[in-house]
This record gives structure tokens, C-alpha cells and sequence, in this order.
């Protein structure tokens, strides 16, 4: 395991990974900002409440463009999107169940 550590520190992305591990890196503050994210999917979460959590609000806009390349309302639009087409696939599975009777198959 450590070996695989020092493979992975030493490699081209070696920095990044050890930007990602330093608490105080905006890298890390803007990982707390994105669990909050993960964690509240759901409802719209308050920009200055994630620049809270990393940073001032200019700074967060500035540092979440560059770690991921989308601004915060771009995320959102693709956030957006993606879960509309689930819930389309989802109704679409629904409807060929529905349509055919219980059963896909011949059952």
C-alpha cells in the first residue's frame, strides 16, 4: 500500500492529489462544498452557503470554475438535466412493464 502511495504522489497528478489532501487548500474547502452538494441534491442549495463552507463568495466562484469547469448555475442546468432523463428512462421501464402486463416476458 505505501508503495502504491508514493506511485500515486509521485505521478503527473501528484500535486493535484496532494492539493486535494492538505486541509487548508482550496481544493479541499471546495470538496466540502461539493459533499454539501452531494448530500442536499434535492433542493437548491444557497451559493453563499457553500461559499461558507470554503470560502468568500467571490473566491468559491473563481476556485469552483477552476477545479471543475462549470460554474455553480452550469452544474446545476447539467444536474437538472440528468435527472430528468433518469426520470424518463424511469417512466419509459415503467411503461413497457405496464404496457405488455406484469410481466416483460412471456410469463
Amino acid at each position: 500500500m505505501l508503495e502504491l502511495h508514493f506511485w500515486l504522489l509521485s505521478g503527473k497528478h501528484g500535486a493535484a492529489l496532494r492539493t486535494l489532501a492538505d486541509p487548508d487548500s482550496h481544493a479541499s474547502r471546495l470538496a466540502a462544498a461539493i459533499a454539501i452538494l452531494r448530500a442536499e441534491y434535492r433542493s437548491r442549495v444557497p451559493t453563499e452557503r457553500l461559499a461558507a463552507a470554503a470560502m468568500n463568495l467571490t473566491a468559491f466562484h473563481k476556485h469552483f470554475k477552476h477545479m471543475t469547469s462549470l460554474t455553480r448555475s452550469a452544474l446545476d442546468q447539467n444536474h437538472a438535466l440528468s435527472a430528468y432523463k433518469f426520470r424518463m428512462r424511469s417512466r419509459r421501464t415503467l411503461h413497457s412493464f405496464t404496457a405488455r402486463g406484469s410481466c416483460r416476458w412471456s410469463c
